[in-house]
């Protein structure tokens, strides 16, 4: 008998595959205000990723050889969609083709999202700009709330750690 369908929300990771480009470290880009800041960061992104590989691939470590056991085992799970919460990309789906990149939420690092302190924008504004861009890019599902709406019957299981990479 099959679980009934959910959707698993899970963290990224500071370690990924790949080369990373000096245009997908954060602590490149030099805007200082929201949005020249998310314009110049989406735009690298979109340029990289289109060679990417998908999410699952890209990070690395204990955490995520679990996660991949569970998206390969996913049949005795049921139908589980996974998601990965992310500094750098927001909220993708775990088949999503990515590059590697760096970005964080934690303040104390050089490609945290907030280019100095005290920063000109929120964690929360650059979140918001994210899950936009998503949407600019035809997205349906950019945000926790759009995933909960597109699914209201099944349950949602969200692990992030306090500080997302």
């Amino acid at each position: 008998m099959q679980a009934d369908p959910l959707n698993v929300i899970v963290t990224c990771t500071n370690r990924k595959k790949g080369d990373l480009h000096p245009d997908t470290q954060l602590r490149s880009i030099k805007e200082k205000d929201l949005y020249p800041r998310l314009a110049r960061w989406t735009q690298a992104l979109t340029t990289y990723s289109a060679k990417g590989i998908p999410a699952l691939d890209l990070y690395c470590g204990n955490y995520w050889s679990v996660i991949r056991g569970m998206v390969k085992n996913n049949t005795t799970f049921g139908h589980v969609r996974f998601w990965v919460v992310s500094a750098g990309f927001g909220l993708i789906p775990i088949d999503r083709p990515i590059c590697s990149y760096a970005a964080t939420f934690s303040s104390s690092q050089p490609d945290s999202v907030l280019p100095e302190k005290p920063s000109r924008f929120t964690h929360e504004e650059w979140w918001n700009g994210l899950g936009e861009w998503h949407k600019h890019q035809g997205d349906s599902i950019s945000c926790i709330a759009d995933l909960a709406k597109a699914y209201p019957s099944e349950p949602l299981i969200i692990a992030l750690s306090p500080d997302i990479s």
